[in-house]
Parts: structure tokens; sequence; C-alpha cells
């Protein structure tokens, strides 16, 4: 898709075939510039070749060490909490939050790699806090990329499902200028933009507690 070839799917891809080729081709469109993808989803060596070829510079932070970091004087990983970052205002001229949102304030152990074993408490409603945050980490006329799950309202032990009304309180959070936003669903062995009212009843794919993917999800990018 990166490459504008076209395919055919034969059975179900997850939601990074639709979050990521967006999220770069936003990226293309920044040189120079310093990059945060909050919850190190773009920590491939193909993105990071391919953002950092405009001498752009970007800081992976995760809550846990990185399985695979690659060094680069244009690459840096910070091993902490969003909430916790502490960069001064207007550090960052664009930030990236793929698939990451809905797991702030839920059981995040899966993904802990080195087996550091921290404590977490459910909070269904600490994701808000972190558009507070974005908002003043991000330079003034800069723009948050935003991909999350979307559709039924639904909680699990390791993340959350948002719906309308919750990308409504996002918006009031962080106040941006503008924003844009698109829904996707999958059908038919096909990812398809959608309208948020078809995907309003989509569950996401799960196992007892535990939620593994999704069949709808949010794009929503916005300028400070």
């Amino acid at each position: 898709i990166l490459k504008n070839k076209k395919i055919f799917l034969k059975k179900y891809v997850d939601e990074r075939v639709v979050e990521i080729p967006w999220t770069i081709k936003n990226l293309d469109q920044i040189k120079n510039s310093k990059i945060l993808d909050a919850g190190c989803t773009l920590n491939f060596d193909y993105l990071i070749k391919r953002i950092i070829k405009n001498k752009n510079y970007i800081t992976f932070v995760n809550l846990f060490p990185e399985r695979n970091t690659f060094k680069s004087d244009f690459v840096s990983y910070k091993h902490r909490d969003i909430l916790e970052l502490n960069y001064a205002e207007n550090t960052f001229d664009a930030i990236t939050c793929i698939s990451v949102l809905e797991h702030i304030g839920f059981d995040n152990s899966m993904y802990d790699f080195n087996n550091t074993k921290k404590n977490f408490e459910i909070n269904s409603d600490l994701y808000k806090k972190v558009f507070l945050k974005f908002n003043m980490l991000l330079k003034p006329n800069c723009w948050l990329y935003l991909t999350f799950p979307f559709g039924k309202k639904m909680s699990f032990n390791n993340y959350q499902q948002f719906n309308i009304d919750d990308v409504n309180i996002m918006l009031d959070n962080f106040a941006p200028k503008e924003y844009f936003l698109k829904f996707y669903k999958y059908e038919i062995n096909k990812w398809n933009e959608v309208s948020h009212s078809a995907c309003k009843e989509v569950e996401a794919i799960y196992k007892d507690k535990t939620g593994i993917s999704s069949n709808s999800i949010a794009l929503l990018k916005m300028r400070k």
C-alpha cells in the first residue's frame, strides 16, 4: 500500500493495513522536524527509514522497552508513561498515537516483553488526560495523528473500544483549530471507508476478557 500497489485480501488483516499508510502519508509532508510516536507503533525499520529520509528526528515513547531498537542519530527511545513525559512545551512538530490511546488506563502487561511486572489499576477515563499532555507538547499549528478502535462501546482487560461520545470528548479536551475524521470498517475481505453510523454497533474481536483487534476504526487528525 505504501508503494501504491493494489492488494487483494484473502482473509482478515488487522487495522494496521489502514492506520500505517494513513499515518506515513501524512508524515511524508513533514521535513526537518521533531516527531513523537507515542506507543512506538511506527518502530519498524522500513517505516523509520521513510520517516528520517526527510531529516526528521523521531522519538519513540513506550511504557516498556522495545523488543527491537534501531541506532540512528535521528532516532531515540524513552521508556515511560505518556502522561509522565517531561519535555518542554511546544517541543514537537508532529505527534502520532496509533492504536495506543485505547490501552491507556488498562492492563498492558501482555506487551511487557521483559517482565518488569508493573501494577495496573483499570481507569477507563485516564485517556482524557493524554490530550492535555499532547496539547502541551505539540507546537502551535502542528498536527496530532490518532487512530483507535471505534464502534460499539466495549471494555476489556487490556483496552477499550471508543464510541462517538468518546470522540466528542477527545475533541473537547484537545480543542483543535481544525480536525479531520475518518472511519473504516472491515467487511468481505476489505477495509472500507464508511460513516460513523455504519460502524457504531460493530464489535471488536476478542476472546474472554482480552481484546485482540478491530473490525472498525477511527482516524483522527487535529491541528493545535
